[in-house]
């Protein structure tokens, strides 16, 4: 692609609706495969109440649902009602996982124990819906990065996963539902 079809495709983006009916299960044999539909918008900055930590990925499963117990019980001491789903960072550092887990809010939170208050960034943003258990929440991210390279944009900040699917209400994995969204912008001249 030349630069001059860069400038242009940035401008004529497409945005593609992403609802329940568009991300598909394709069989190859015995396996399903996922394929992804890839939406883009423009995200507000919202503010977070989050726990974060680092260490091997061995260790998120453990990790991540005492975090959680520790956001929404501080939010519950603080009279402060969560403003949409769960979600998760993660950011790889020397073979381990920085990882931070909370909860959209309204306003600040006041530091409690190990939950503080942050924020999840501005701007524009690819997403995409996964569907199924969460180890297989790598090829949305793929997805993602593949339809940046396409598109003559670059990753602006680790992606993030909103878990709109409570797996203490709904047990079976295969029904799980994460958005995974990636912040981006214009390639950087080389």
């Amino acid at each position: 692609m030349d630069p001059e079809e860069t400038s242009t495709s940035l401008k004529t983006i497409p945005h593609i609706h992403v609802d329940d009916s568009s991300t598909e299960m394709l069989t190859r044999g015995e396996e399903a495969v996922m394929t992804y539909v890839v939406d883009t918008r423009d995200e507000a900055e919202k503010v977070t109440a989050a726990v974060s930590g680092q260490f091997p990925i061995e260790r998120v499963s453990e990790w991540m649902p005492q975090a959680y117990d520790e956001v929404y019980e501080v939010l519950t001491e603080q009279h402060i009602a969560p403003t949409g789903p769960p979600f998760a960072r993660y950011v790889m550092h020397d073979g381990e996982f920085e990882v931070e887990a909370g909860a959209p809010v309204a306003s600040p939170i006041s530091v409690s124990g190990r939950v503080a208050p942050g924020s999840l960034p501005a701007g524009p943003v690819a997403v995409t819906t996964h569907v199924g258990p969460y180890d297989g929440i790598a090829s949305a991210v793929d997805a993602l990065k593949n339809w940046m390279s396409g598109h003559g944009v670059e990753p602006a900040g680790p992606h993030w996963e909103v878990y709109l699917t409570d797996p203490m209400e709904e047990a079976d994995p295969a029904k799980w539902r994460t958005e995974v969204v990636m912040p981006w912008r214009a390639k950087s001249p080389v």
